[in-house]
């Protein structure tokens, strides 16, 4: 297919996951028998697989012992998740305290899941905080498997008005730039183990830019990212 499409040589692509949001035996079992393959195959890519899930601010766990003992040698980073504030069947009006105070848990999840790694003695494994945002995504969220018809006008304006709900303009404040900048911020401070961190979603949905027909809006942790890329030095205190 890749030569098809006029790509005659492999991309290189250096990193690859294994699954998502998935911490059952049996996918650690999977993630353990893909990586080794894959290792054999080409050593030098870098694997992660689904580390930790956090919920909010109420659950944040380590690492399980038996994603370590079973996939540990043949993984380069642990993926860790979380979004600090709950979506729900209505928007939620978060006032800015509720939302700031959540500023400091981004550090203090990363020490978690840090320190998980080191009692495992897998302390040379990275973390890939590779979705991250103040705000979980308002989307439908259906039970599996229940949605008979999806085409149905009752089901598509029930996705119409949870998808509608992320667009929502004056919901984004001063609390999403400072929550932004106090979770890069963390990242710099666990430097050594955190060495990837990727927003979630990037554009439209919660992301730092909303496109629509019209333009382009620069949501207010846009600016604080910005900032980050700009005007950071090359050596921090």
């Amino acid at each position: 297919m890749r030569k098809a499409n006029g790509h005659p040589e492999p991309f290189n692509v250096k990193f690859w996951s294994v699954g998502n949001e998935r911490y059952d035996k049996a996918y650690i079992d999977r993630v353990r028998d893909t990586a080794k393959v894959m290792k054999e195959l080409y050593p030098n890519i870098l694997i992660t697989c689904s580390g930790s899930q956090g919920a909010g601010g109420r659950h944040m766990p380590g690492v399980k012992t038996y994603l370590m003992e079973q996939a540990g040698a043949y993984l380069d980073y642990v993926s860790v998740h979380n979004y600090w504030l709950d979506r729900a069947k209505t928007l939620p009006k978060n006032s800015y305290a509720t939302a700031i105070v959540k500023s400091e848990m981004p550090g203090a999840y990363m020490t978690i899941v840090s320190d998980s790694l080191r009692d495992a003695g897998m302390g040379r494994l990275k973390i890939a905080f590779d979705e991250w945002n103040l705000r979980a995504w308002q989307h439908p969220g259906f039970p599996r498997n229940k949605v008979e018809n999806y085409d149905a006008s009752e089901i598509r304006e029930f996705v119409e008005l949870r998808r509608k709900q992320n667009d929502v303009a004056e919901q984004y404040t001063m609390a999403d730039a400072l929550f932004t900048a106090s979770f890069l911020n963390a990242c710099l401070r666990h430097s050594e183990v955190v060495t990837m961190a990727n927003v979630a979603p990037l554009v439209n949905t919660r992301g730092p830019l909303f496109v629509h027909p019209k333009g382009i809006v620069k949501r207010t942790h846009f600016h604080a990212m910005a900032m980050y890329a700009n005007r950071l030095e090359k050596r921090i205190g």
